[in-house]
């Protein structure tokens, strides 16, 4: 380990320098802060969850240097600890009296992504609540202030009603946003490292995500008493409900992929698929219906039994 101090450490500041773009104004800034999360899953994968973690405490020194103490702990609990979670459960692996290795399932990454990211929104809304004005009125103030400030710079007034029903949202979309950037962010790092021939696990095959019964049940649950439950307690609850939905949307594509491996190529249905999904984003709420249902209906083993000639 202490011969690969140099690159862990090239890593962190990487990462630290692309986190500290959002500190500057632009579209520019925004995306590559979202890329802050790559060096990390990149030292992780390749050289175990403690140099991803090594690497993130030098990226919160960096930033505490940089931005300010608040800036570093912001990156850190938003940033390294998810990585750092993630990347050892991802290396986790047994062997069985087979002697094939099982390595942690994909699924179980999603579920453990989405209860970080529940937790941190949880957090965050126990925060607000402490306040006189409490979550759902601390998030309507922040979405009147961007439509103000949209609305100086367009000369274009939103609609109330737009606003309102933005509100009701925005936690569980921004959470998604946050999820999204580190799957993404992790599935481009073991990319990387699988060409380069350094990726310490396989990688997962996206028909094989599987999401429990019991975990589709706790999002129907979610859901209904987030609409159920009066004031903040209700907010909070719908938009966990919406983190949950994430995993679920994968389970839903699953079934997608495995489809499409019935096909001869099937490479030109991903890309048909993906560019669709791309251009409906709305469809998204059908992947999820398909994988709130696929445990009970189990469409994958349906599609690999072989066909009645």
């Amino acid at each position: 380990m202490i011969r690969q101090l140099p690159i862990i450490a090239a890593f962190g500041l990487g990462s630290a320098v692309l986190y500290s773009a959002v500190l500057g104004a632009g579209l520019l800034g925004i995306i590559l802060a979202y890329l802050a999360q790559l060096p990390l899953f990149l030292a992780g994968l390749s050289l175990g969850s403690k140099a991803a973690a090594i690497a993130g405490v030098i990226g919160v020194i960096a930033l505490g240097a940089l931005g300010g103490v608040w800036t570093g702990l912001v990156y850190g609990a938003t940033t390294v600890i998810p990585v750092v979670i993630l990347v050892a459960l991802a290396l986790k692996s047994r062997t069985w009296s087979d002697g094939r290795v099982y390595w942690y399932p994909a699924g179980h990454l999603l579920r453990a992504l989405a209860v970080l990211c529940a937790v941190m929104l949880v957090m965050i809304a126990l925060a607000l609540m402490v306040g006189a004005d409490g979550f759902r009125t601390g998030v309507e103030t922040m979405i009147q202030g961007m439509a103000e400030a949209l609305t100086s710079a367009t000369g274009q007034e939103l609609p109330a009603q737009s606003t309102s029903g933005l509100a009701d949202i925005l936690p569980g979309i921004t959470s998604w946003s946050w999820m999204l950037m580190a799957t993404v962010n992790g599935l481009l790092a073991q990319l990387m490292l699988r060409r380069m021939g350094r990726n310490l696990r396989p990688s997962p095959a996206m028909a094989e995500i599987a999401i429990p019964l019991t975990w589709c049940a706790a999002f129907g649950a979610a859901a209904l008493l987030g609409m159920l439950l009066p004031a903040d307690f209700g907010y909070v609850l719908f938009n966990v409900a919406i983190i949950l939905a994430y995993p679920v949307l994968f389970q839903g594509l699953s079934v997608v992929h495995a489809a499409f491996a019935q096909w001869n190529t099937p490479t030109a249905g991903y890309v048909v698929f993906y560019g669709v999904l791309a251009l409906l984003s709305w469809l998204a709420l059908g992947l999820i219906a398909v994988g709130l249902a696929e445990p009970i209906i189990k469409l994958r083993e349906r599609l690999a039994r072989p066909k009645k000639s």
